[in-house]
């Protein structure tokens, strides 16, 4: 058993698990510490410590790297949806790619790039400029590029309970029943 008079504690923060470890270490500063404590887990060598939090850095970076793998996945399926739509709307509008391109304000290697799914839908405003020359709607352009238009994320933030459960509610709904809600709610707003 050890003495506890000779122990002094202090807080430790553990950067791996974000858990307080409590560092155990005897009054003088000279000794080393007799054990450290790492929730429940109790390590009597600073070594299986350093081995212990290695091994919680090397789960944390796969767990990472998992995640950032399957964001990258769905990222480059999203990329080549709009990809494909841009492509798609241009040729039904009869527009060649750097003339697109010229008309937006951007080159045409970049333009290819998105219609191809190697680089991700730009700005909000040039998704913009890009639905008013293929003539298509923003607000749908938008949705396949997976973004939010500024405009929204204004309203959401205001009032971001009722409209999300409004937005549950309204799930599912036809096209037919989004005319009605959409007439009522002008009606109302009159």
């Amino acid at each position: 058993m050890i003495d506890k008079k000779y122990l002094n504690e202090y807080e430790a923060t553990d950067f791996v698990d974000l858990k307080v470890a409590t560092l155990r270490q005897r009054r003088h500063a000279h000794k080393p510490p007799l054990f450290i404590k790492v929730g429940h887990k109790v390590f009597y060598e600073k070594e299986e410590l350093q081995r212990f939090q290695q091994s919680c850095l090397d789960a944390a970076d796969a767990r990472r790297n998992k995640v950032r793998e399957r964001v990258e996945r769905i990222s480059k399926t999203h990329y080549k949806e709009f990809g494909n739509f841009l492509r798609d709307h241009r040729r039904k509008a009869k527009m060649t790619l750097r003339t697109l391109a010229r008309a937006i304000s951007i080159s045409s290697t970049y333009l290819s790039k998105i219609e191809q799914g190697e680089c991700g839908p730009p700005a909000e405003e040039k998704i913009k400029d890009l639905a008013h020359h293929i003539k298509v709607a923003p607000d749908l352009l938008m949705s396949i590029g997976g973004k939010i238009p500024s405009d929204l994320k204004i309203i959401f933030s205001n009032k971001p309970i009722q409209i999300a459960e409004f937005l549950r509610k309204t799930q599912g709904l036809s096209d037919q029943e989004w005319i009605r809600v959409l007439s009522y709610v002008e009606r109302f707003r009159k």
